[in-house]
């Protein structure tokens, strides 16, 4: 591994001082708003680079991202679909890399490889969006970078953060946990044939390492997600129909 730089070369100086403030309002946000416990700080690589993954469960989870990984990180967020004001005019200005998570992106995928390249962290979800959904649909986006750029990868368990701003606008000191997982070795593939499949399996033990330092109500969603999938399923077999499970 290498000293990470301090910021991203392909940042404009506007771009790196509106990151600037907002890692200090995130930090204000934490400290004032909710009740936020951290632990596994030691995971949390001195150099890179590194991929940082985390569960999804609200837009909340960006602002942990900017408040605690290193400044060397570059952030990974939707580009499928254009953002309600203020998120649209905030992303730009973070200078945010945007990925299609429907479809392969290749310029995205230019960039995150290009930062990984030149030194730099990478932060972003490997199950997509914030919607409910099982462990078992990761996508295998942070597993093909860490194997291909021969990257570790830190799970990152977000506890306490579903609906959260709502909670923070009403003045509820919402309790927030936050553990950084021990890095996981980069993706090894033997055989070329079985990549996908490895690449699967890769994705899930991450999700895993995640779900296992997660509070009780967040595991809880994980598996009603489960339990709400299989019968779905049970009942398309049982009337002969196909389960689409698109939109998941």
């Amino acid at each position: 591994m290498q000293p990470v730089t301090t910021s991203s070369s392909r940042l404009t100086p506007t771009q790196q001082r509106f990151r600037a403030l907002g890692r200090r309002l995130a930090r204000a946000v934490e400290a004032k708003l909710t009740r936020t416990t951290i632990t596994g700080r030691e995971n949390i690589p001195l150099h890179g680079p590194v991929i940082f993954a985390a569960n999804h469960a609200s837009t909340y989870d960006a602002v942990l991202f900017i408040a605690h990984l290193p400044e060397a990180t570059e952030l990974v967020g939707p580009g499928d679909f254009k953002l309600l004001f203020p998120a649209e005019h905030v992303i730009k200005l973070a200078g945010i890399v945007r990925i299609k998570r429907a479809a392969l992106d290749r310029d995205s995928l230019r960039l995150m490889s290009g930062a990984l390249e030149a030194g730099l962290n990478l932060a972003l979800f490997p199950e997509g969006g914030t919607w409910e959904k099982r462990l078992e649909d990761v996508k295998p986006g942070v597993a093909y970078l860490s194997h291909t750029h021969h990257v570790p990868v830190v799970p990152i368990s977000f506890g306490g953060t579903y609906q959260v701003w709502r909670k923070i606008m009403l003045l509820q000191n919402p309790e927030i946990h936050i553990h950084f997982g021990e890095p996981l070795p980069p993706v090894e593939i033997v055989d070329r044939k079985q990549r996908a499949q490895a690449l699967h399996d890769y994705s899930l033990m991450l999700m895993r390492r995640i779900y296992e330092h997660l509070p009780t109500e967040d595991q809880a969603r994980y598996d009603n997600a489960a339990r709400a999938r299989y019968h779905a399923e049970l009942v398309a077999n049982v009337s002969g129909t196909r389960y689409d499970q698109r939109g998941d």
